[in-house]
């Protein structure tokens, strides 16, 4: 199960923030052209890791969705 977004169900955005952001998403991804001269992003690391505070962050925003044999 997916974690909360919306105050009322214990996330941390209200419903009219997340509409905005919907609304965003769909008026800006939705073009077929959006994409087209974009370059895709370097997939190395900009900074050192830390391990500690990813498990940290996992652990409070995907574990649920993702079980916990993820964590491992």
């Amino acid at each position: 199960m997916m974690p909360a977004f919306c105050k009322s169900a214990g996330g941390t955005l209200t419903g009219r923030q997340i509409d905005n952001l919907v609304q965003g998403v769909f008026q800006t991804w939705s073009r077929a052209d959006v994409l087209a001269a974009a370059q895709s992003p370097s997939y190395t690391a900009g900074a050192k890791s830390d391990p500690q505070q990813g498990q940290k962050v996992f652990g409070e925003f995907c574990a649920n969705a993702t079980g916990p044999a993820a964590k491992e």
